[in-house]
């Protein structure tokens, strides 16, 4: 009895393997770079893990694995920003993912109209010498609608050329384009040495100097080489 017993014990011993897990943490910020708190962040393992970022940071004990991360901002319980990341954890250790939250666009979408129908309607009543004025009111409402739908549009588009053409130099842009024209050229490891920022935030602020003809990256091995443009 005691070595079947004992048998049963070193079976179990043998079946318990510690579970390796690793730590994926950062914080949550907007589309402006600032950070933002109460924000409801969400992993799919299994199950599911939820964490509501008070201060704009998060943390998540997962095993290996690939991972959707995705965070949620609510006010009055309607989404007004969103973001969805994917990770990939092949070992222990902690891993740094920040999160930018992008706003929700709400679409407005107008139901299909059979206008065929209408025109028939319409042709019939030309040809019996009487227009409905029901009829009437829907043609306009519809003409109405198309007109606020294409205003809107083209307002949008307006917005948007408008902070391309006019680009305004943040204080950390400022200091990391100084940064860059001081060395004439550099890499992105050394930025990050020198600047406090998450890799994300450094990532941003080179792309928007770059989409701003001030700087230039060359592709060079794994990674980029950032050249001053005078």
């Amino acid at each position: 009895m005691k070595v079947l017993s004992l048998l049963y014990l070193i079976i179990a011993i043998i079946l318990i393997q510690p579970v390796l897990g690793a730590t994926i943490q950062g914080s949550v910020y907007d589309y402006e770079l600032t950070k933002v708190s109460d924000v409801v962040v969400k992993i799919d393992t299994v199950p599911s893990q939820v964490f509501v970022a008070k201060d704009g940071d998060y943390e998540f004990n997962v095993p290996a694995g690939n991972y959707s991360i995705n965070a949620t901002q609510f006010i009055d319980s309607e989404v007004i920003a969103y973001s969805l990341d994917h990770i990939e954890v092949q070992e222990e250790g902690i891993y740094r993912l920040d999160l930018i939250l992008f706003p929700e666009i709400q679409e407005e979408v107008i139901e299909d109209i059979d206008l065929s129908d209408i025109e028939g309607e319409f042709q019939e009543d030309v040809d019996e010498g009487k227009v409905s004025f029901g009829l009437i009111i829907t043609i306009v409402v519809i003409v109405v609608i198309l007109l606020l739908t294409f205003r809107y549009i083209a307002k949008l588009n307006k917005t948007d050329k408008k902070v391309d053409v006019e680009p305004i130099l943040s204080d950390t842009e400022t200091q990391v384009l100084e940064f860059i024209k001081k060395h004439k050229h550099t890499t992105q490891k050394e930025i990050r040495k020198a600047f406090p920022l998450s890799e994300a935030k450094i990532s941003l602020v080179i792309t928007d100097l770059e989409s701003q003809d001030k700087i230039k990256k060359i592709k060079k091995g794994r990674g980029n080489v950032i050249v001053y443009k005078k």
